[in-house]
This record gives C-alpha cells, sequence and structure tokens, in this order.
C-alpha cells in the first residue's frame, strides 16, 4: 500500500514489439535486439525505450529527437539478455512522435544500424473527488467519484496515533466515470481518525494521484483573553493567558506535524452588543491579533483566521445583550478549515485568502 500512496501515477504499459534486423556482410540476423516502448503513461511519469540484449553487445548507441528534445545513449561492454531502459524526456501532455537510429557492434564483430520511429504519449491521470454527500466518520463510510471507468480504489485509513487502522482495496466492474463509488471500512479502534488516503484505478491501468483526506480537528482548551470594548488590542494582563496556552499549542503541533500538514485556526467571536457587521469586523481583527502573538512566539506552521462576529454564539441570548461567554476565539489544530467546509472567509495573518486547494 505505501507504493500506491506515494505522489505520481503508474506507469501503464503498452509495449508494441519490434523486431531488430541487423545486416552484416555476411548474413542477416533476426531478433539479436528486441525493442519496446513503454507508452501511454501518465502525467508525472515517463515513456520510454527498452531494448532487450540477445546477443553481447560491444557498443550500442541510441539517438533520437523528438519536439525539440533530444536523447543520446551509449552502452558498453553489455551481456546477452541484458535489458536497458531509455527515458524520454517528454514534459508535456500529448503525443510525441520520435525518430532517430540504433547503432550496434556486437561483441562476435558483427554490426549494423537501423532507423527508428515511434511515439509516445503522456495522459492526464484521471482525477478522484469526494462526493457532495461527503464524510460519515460515525458509519465509517464516504462515497467518490472517479475520471474514469473504475476498476478499483485502494483505501488506507490512519489514525491520530499514526497507525493503520483499516486498510483495503473496494473492487468495481468498470462503473463509467462520474458514478458514484461508495466505500467503507470496519475497525474495532476508537481512535479517531486523522487521515484517509485513496487512490482510484480505471480500467487501463492508470491510476489517480492520491486524494487525501483530513477529517481531523482538534481543539485546543484555553482561558480567554478578555478585550476592551470595541478594542483588539491585547491588555498586558492577559498575556499570561496566551502564555498558557502556547506551549499546549506547539506540543500538539510537534506530535501531529509528521503525519499531517498541521494548520492553526484561530476563530473570532463576539456577543450580539452593537451591529453585527461591525462585530463580525471586530472579531477578525481580534482573531488577528491572538494570531499575530502566537506567529511571534515561535510558532512555524500556517496560521489562518476568521472573524464569526455573533453568527456562533456559545451561549444563546437575544439581541444587544452583554455576555462575557460569547466574547471568545477558538484556538483549533486541523488541516482544513474546522467545522466549515469552505475556505470562504478564511485569511492569513498577512490577509492573503488560500489559493486553490489547501
Amino acid at each position: 500500500m505505501q507504493r500506491t500512496f506515494q505522489s505520481g501515477a503508474l506507469r501503464a504499459i503498452a509495449c508494441g514489439l519490434l523486431c531488430f534486423w541487423v545486416l552484416t556482410p555476411k548474413s542477416l540476423f533476426a531478433n539479436d535486439v528486441d525493442l519496446s516502448v513503454n507508452s501511454p503513461v501518465s502525467q508525472g511519469t515517463q515513456p520510454s525505450l527498452v531494448l532487450k540484449l540477445n546477443k553481447a553487445v560491444d557498443r550500442l548507441e541510441v539517438v533520437l529527437r523528438s519536439n525539440g528534445q533530444s536523447v543520446r545513449q551509449a552502452y558498453t561492454g553489455e551481456t546477452k539478455g541484458k535489458t536497458i531502459e531509455i527515458e524520454m524526456p517528454q514534459n508535456q501532455v500529448g503525443l510525441w512522435r520520435w525518430q532517430g537510429k540504433l547503432k550496434v557492434t556486437f561483441a562476435d564483430g558483427s554490426a549494423g544500424q537501423m532507423p527508428l520511429a515511434f511515439s509516445t504519449e503522456v495522459r492526464q491521470p484521471p482525477q478522484l473527488r469526494l462526493h457532495r454527500s461527503g464524510l460519515d466518520l460515525i458509519k465509517k463510510e464516504l462515497k467518490v467519484v472517479f475520471g474514469a471507468a473504475a476498476q478499483k480504489v485502494e483505501m488506507e485509513v490512519v489514525g491520530e496515533n499514526g497507525e493503520t487502522l483499516a486498510k483495503k482495496t473496494v473492487p468495481f466492474r468498470g462503473e463509467k466515470r462520474g458514478t458514484p463509488l461508495h466505500l467503507k471500512w470496519e475497525t474495532n479502534s476508537e481512535v479517531k481518525v486523522m487521515k484517509i488516503a485513496l487512490v482510484a484505478h480505471d480500467v487501463n491501468g492508470f491510476f489517480s494521484p492520491t486524494l487525501a483526506l483530513y477529517p481531523w480537528s482538534l481543539a485546543i482548551p484555553h482561558e480567554e483573553v478578555v478585550f476592551e470594548t470595541a478594542s483588539n488590542a491585547i491588555l498586558d494582563a492577559e498575556v499570561p493567558k496566551l502564555k498558557d496556552v502556547l506551549p499546549r499549542i506547539q506540543k500538539r503541533i510537534q506530535q501531529y506535524s509528521s503525519l499531517i500538514p498541521v494548520r492553526l485556526f484561530v476563530l473570532g467571536h463576539t456577543d450580539t452588543v452593537g451591529p453585527a457587521d461591525t462585530n463580525r469586523a471586530l472579531s477578525q481583527k481580534r482573531a488577528s491579533a491572538i494570531a499575530r502573538w502566537f506567529q511571534n512566539q515561535g510558532i512555524k506552521v500556517p496560521i489562518f483566521i476568521r472573524g464569526f462576529g455573533e453568527s456562533d454564539l456559545r451561549v444563546t441570548t437575544g439581541d444587544n445583550v452583554d455576555e462575557a461567554a460569547n466574547r471568545r476565539a477558538d484556538y483549533i489544530l486541523s488541516v482544513n478549515p474546522p467545522n466549515h467546509r469552505s475556505w470562504q472567509g478564511w485569511v492569513t495573518i498577512q490577509g492573503q485568502k488560500p489559493s486553490g486547494d489547501q
């Protein structure tokens, strides 16, 4: 399973065997060298020309050119039965046509050359994504959508202790692209799921890049920092509260960062006193002040902030009610925004919005 979840794509081999005939002044030698082409392949993997030597070789040289790229490889003293694989430097998706020649001198003194002409293809790997119905950790199941006809999906479920909770291969019968594929796992462990890694294989032997899901998050308990009315300045008297929680955050980051790309999320909240828009902006500034303090104290992981104003009350109240329990900030370690599936509204301390999928 380890190989499956590494980045990159499986090399799909479509080998067309070419018979190589070497002309010499005395005779015609058939099948002295067999050639085949590893193509098509998925993006991230290079196609290659494979030579199988059926006679010992004193010197062999391959020269090829296509789309401004060239290959020139020479080998000496190769034994009978040796297989030589020459990677083609095809750096783009598409079909490339290679032309060149092969020159060889065998150990018995016979020699010859032949022209080479073949094509290689690099394809985009089929994509795998989570179905809109999402992930159900209670039922231990999820649905995914694959961009090709499905042969199987390999799944690995990892707990927050770093151990594999479940690992299985789910077979399919060539379901059409876009068909929801149901996956389910079994485990008796009570450990929280930290990561689910999925790789889907199509019926042609290609597989998707790893789809990594991170349903894990960890809220850090702490004493709330008290701000003055309409202010986002951290009072000196409140700093000990941040100093108290800082080592707990650092300990957890150190514990989990080797397993997942941990991020710190600071969520700002207010009570219902004042206009909702004003409270949202104020909670954003307070979250930013706390996040900057953590960063200045040496927290190195990315920190994201978002102000929720009075939209997520801890204690339900009416409008314009002064409730200290609602004036708070949450400190949560996660990979994706905790309790909120979208990155909308989240920014870095510098005010930069996340770009692309995080």
